[in-house]
Formats: structure tokens, sequence, C-alpha cells
């Protein structure tokens, strides 16, 4: 269990806690998934994937909570990690 252990994920940046931690953070700095509309993707098994539009921006988001590297529109998530897309005009 000490490979999961909270300190050395909080000190790992590819750790899920890490990035759950750092999105909670983005989110709390106001930015684009603060507000605007949310649209839960289909996803493969053991992930999240959501999409947040707000004003005249778009940001996809996707959390893999699997065991094992899975795909999402061809873009590859990590297993046990996130991917914020960067905004883009909507």
């Amino acid at each position: 269990h000490l490979k999961r252990s909270m300190d050395q994920q909080m000190a790992d940046p590819n750790s899920f806690r890490y990035q759950v931690k750092a999105a909670i953070a983005r989110r709390k700095a106001g930015n684009i998934l603060t507000g605007g509309t949310l649209e839960v993707l289909d996803s493969p098994e053991n992930m999240l994937v959501f999409q947040r539009v707000s004003e005249n921006k778009n940001q996809c988001v996707m959390f893999n909570f699997g065991t094992k590297d899975a795909l999402f529109d061809g873009e590859k998530v990590e297993a046990l990690s996130s991917v914020f897309s960067q905004p883009m005009p909507g």
C-alpha cells in the first residue's frame, strides 16, 4: 500500500490524486470548468468524460478510473489519470 499512500500520490504529478486535486484547483480558479453547460459523453467502461461549454469556449475532461490505459476519441488516457483538453473556441 506504500505505492498508493497520500504523501506519495501528492508528490507525484502523474498520480490520480494529484490530478484530481489539480482539477479542483483549476475549477476554483474560475476557468471554464465553473460555469456553462455540462454534457456527459458516452465513454468506455471505467471512464468519465464530459464536455463543458461556457460562453464561446468548450473543454473536454476525461477521467480514467481503470487500472489499464484507455482510448477516448483517439486520445490515450492512462490508467488512474485524467486529461483536460485546452479550452477551445466554441
